[in-house]
């Protein structure tokens, strides 16, 4: 038996599937760790330069946008917390587990709208920052549902 990348394309996946697998991977990655910088740089602006009087109030404001980040670390927690044991058969997960993520992440679309439309001098980065999340927290409500 063939190890590694030849051997997951001898097993019938498709070379177009592999490599579109392996960017949507990327991608996230991409975007975690944007994300995960642009988390600190919030931080950064909003508790360590907001004494300097010169900073518009959308900037001061923009620490808000750290909630966001919240929702995936959330659906992943949830996630873990009642996963289904398969080695020993467990039924699946109860309803109202998968009701809070299924309810829930509909919520994030109109939060980031909001926080776009309130955060008037930082709206590219607010959308930029907020699609990012809105990607990982759909990935994340997907793991945790399944």
């Amino acid at each position: 038996m063939e190890q590694g990348f030849g051997g997951f394309l001898a097993h019938g996946a498709s070379l177009v599937g592999a490599v579109l697998t392996a960017l949507l991977v990327a991608l996230t990655l991409v975007l975690f760790l944007w994300v995960l910088l642009a988390t600190l740089a919030i931080f950064m602006r909003a508790f360590g330069m907001s004494y300097y009087p010169r900073i518009s109030g959308s900037y001061r404001r923009v620490w808000v946008l750290a909630v966001l980040p919240l929702f995936w670390v959330f659906y992943m927690y949830w996630g873990s917390d009642h996963i289904v044991d398969w080695v020993t058969g467990e039924p699946g997960k109860p309803e109202w587990v998968t009701q809070v993520v299924t309810f829930s992440l509909p919520m994030m679309i109109p939060i980031l709208f909001a926080l776009a439309v309130w955060l008037k001098g930082a709206r590219v980065f607010a959308v930029k920052y907020g699609l990012a999340n809105l990607w990982l927290a759909c990935l994340t409500a997907f793991v945790a549902l399944y």
